[in-house]
């Protein structure tokens, strides 16, 4: 009965959605597919279903690690960006991956290019939700679509409206998880559709070209032009930090300097994430070196590494080229020389990519920390020592602060005003 109930609440949502769309010509969010849920609020599936990317903790047994999906330029055409690669066999219904969500009022979302492109629906027309991780990921065709976005199976469904009112500093919407919808073979592109209403509300057609055989896309990979890059290498689950929720994991060892996973980083303006403080934990995510009208947003399961300061943090960024004769040096001046702030903010996708890469060797099972900096460090110092409990410090829950980066990350170009 519940599942019926909430099936109604939701095409009643979808309705007012593109009534919403109708009105304000607002775009469309990325259609989430309709769930069926249980007497608990927990997805409906079968037992046969796990969660991807498990791995054995005893170090004392040998852990089998395999590329199942990876990140690389799709071969739709280069001008569509990165896509998601299946690097094994996936059956109809197995889970492909899961999204962490970050809630935005979809007021809000609208006025900005880049992420109105890459946020979902969720089940209340009032919100929009960005995922961290392969679900952003998915290039969208009418014909061919091999992925189903639903809530995660492994979640207890929370409405929006009651999650972004709860006054904790990390997400804590309801995860995504992403079905394979049928047969797929390894080296075949995952491809999802937005929706109709998506395109019809930009005024845009759906994609008509051809989609590659496999065969095409298999010669397409063979020629080692772009790195791919392993999306299971990383896994969340809960941090070994006190009151930050959730952290990123290694799933493999890994050698200093190694790269360990890269995300498609959607640029912002500072105002506009300034803005939303109070209405959403964005600005917890978001990347700034305490100058630039901008700011960084890496899109990617990576923005779930916690924070710890040095020596004990053991990820650091760079920038990243997708072409494998690229070095981090030549990606850089790529960064440097490719476009001013007023374009980069403006583009209608992610258009930059950061690497995070190991500091020093990294074994299986290890929660990865990257270092927020100085700044960031003391006003959530403050924030948790703002009272105090019989065990010393209590972080309050209002805090936001942007995560610091490195001296010199950001280009000097991106530190200019934008016009």
């Amino acid at each position: 009965m519940l599942g019926i109930v909430f099936y109604l609440i939701y095409f009643q949502c979808v309705l007012s959605t593109i009534e919403n769309v109708k009105e304000n010509k607002q775009v469309a969010s990325i259609t989430i597919d309709e769930v069926i849920l249980d007497g608990e609020g927990m997805l409906e599936l079968g037992d046969e279903h796990s969660r991807p990317h498990q791995y054995q903790d005893n170090s004392s047994q040998p852990v089998q690690h395999y590329c199942s999906i990876f990140l690389t330029i799709s071969n739709l055409s280069e001008e569509v960006g990165r896509g998601v690669f299946a690097g094994k066999f996936f059956r109809p219904n197995e889970i492909i991956d899961e999204s962490m969500s970050l809630l935005i009022p979809f007021t809000d979302v609208s006025q900005t290019r880049q992420l109105m492109d890459y946020v979902y629906g969720c089940h209340d027309e009032n919100y929009s939700v960005i995922q961290f991780g392969s679900a952003s990921f998915f290039n969208s065709h009418p014909n061919g679509r091999a992925v189903q976005n639903h809530i995660s199976p492994f979640d207890v469904y929370k409405p929006a409206s009651e999650a972004i009112q709860e006054p904790i500093p990390f997400l804590n919407y309801t995860d995504m998880a992403l079905f394979a919808l049928r047969y797929m073979e390894p080296g075949e592109e995952f491809l999802n559709y937005y929706g109709n209403q998506w395109y019809a509300s930009r005024g845009i057609d759906p994609p008509a070209q051809r989609i590659p055989t496999i065969e095409e896309q298999r010669r397409f990979l063979d020629t080692n032009k772009y790195h791919r890059v392993c999306l299971n290498d990383i896994a969340v689950r809960a941090s070994s930090i006190d009151n930050v929720g959730r952290g990123l994991f290694a799933t493999k060892s890994y050698m200093q300097g190694e790269i360990i996973t890269v995300s498609p980083v959607a640029v912002l303006n500072k105002t506009f994430v300034d803005s939303l403080a109070y209405r959403t934990v964005l600005q917890n995510y978001c990347l700034w070196d305490g100058k630039a009208p901008i700011v960084l947003l890496p899109i990617s399961k990576a923005m779930m590494t916690n924070h710890q300061s040095p020596p004990d943090n053991n990820v650091a960024m760079q920038w990243f080229s997708w072409l494998v004769e690229d070095n981090a040096q030549i990606a850089r001046e790529k960064v440097e020389a490719k476009w001013n702030v007023t374009e980069l903010v403006e583009s209608p996708v992610c258009p930059l990519d950061i690497a995070f890469y190991a500091t020093r060797d990294i074994e299986v099972g290890e929660e990865l920390f990257l270092d927020y900096g100085e700044e960031w460090e003391e006003a959530w110092r403050s924030a948790r020592c703002h009272s105090f409990d019989d065990s010393g410090c209590e972080r309050i829950g209002m805090f936001r602060s942007y995560i610091g980066v490195s001296e010199g990350f950001f280009p000097s170009d991106l530190s200019k005003a934008t016009n």
